[in-house]
């Protein structure tokens, strides 16, 4: 069975440093972090020419596909700053996301129970908590229903021990067999449990092997 995602030569250059490859399986989640982890999520998810190495969506190569190519075949990306319109009720966002992958809008009613903001729907996104926010963003790609989700700064303005509310939200993603990947800065927290940690280590080009999480 080939792997849900994975990369190789990621961190090459034309100086002959050959880069490292990983993979993540079905159901597999895992974290890039160091201080090149932003150019390492713009380069896997196709917002930025990769300079060497490949990338491979359950075994077929999609180094040069451009971004929309990719979430045509299951990838969907969360970026910074957040795609949750604030001009836009919480609803709206929902019903939004439902449209675009072909579902009624009673979906969004569904996905505001799951999310735990029933009776909220018609606030806008601003007037939520940062860690209920987060977890609006994954439902919004939930609908989706993506093979491999890249979420970058998932940790952006939410504590550690914010996480067990954002955890099962994850989760449901690695339990429809999506890969998840996440790019953070810094190390992840205990709390942040994984099964694979990437570390970029040299700004933009270098890389270490993957190693399992805790």
């Amino acid at each position: 069975m080939n792997p849900r995602f994975r990369w190789a030569g990621i961190g090459g250059n034309t100086q002959g440093e050959s880069g490292v490859a990983g993979q993540l399986d079905p159901g597999a989640c895992g974290w890039a972090f160091g201080e090149a982890s932003a150019r390492a999520f713009r380069w896997l998810a196709g917002a930025e020419k990769l300079p060497a190495g490949s990338v491979f969506l359950e075994g077929q190569e999609i180094t040069r596909w451009p971004m929309f190519q990719r979430a045509r075949a299951g990838m969907a990306l969360l970026t910074q700053p957040s795609a949750v319109m604030d001009r836009m009720s919480v609803r709206e966002n929902l019903v939004l996301a439902a449209q675009g992958a072909g579902k009624k809008a009673s979906e969004a009613d569904r996905l505001l129970d799951v999310c735990g903001l029933a009776g909220r729907g018609a606030e806008s996104p601003g007037q939520l908590l940062l860690v209920e926010r987060r977890i609006l963003e994954l439902a919004r790609a939930s609908v989706l229903k993506p093979k491999v989700l890249l979420w970058d700064s998932p940790d952006a303005g939410i504590s550690d021990s914010d996480f067990h509310r954002v955890e099962p939200h994850l989760r449901s993603f690695t339990a429809e067999g999506a890969a998840v990947l996440m790019f953070v800065r810094n190390p992840p927290a205990p709390e942040w449990r994984v099964d694979l940690r990437w570390e970029v280590k040299i700004p933009g080009e270098g890389f270490t092997p993957p190693t399992s999480g805790l």
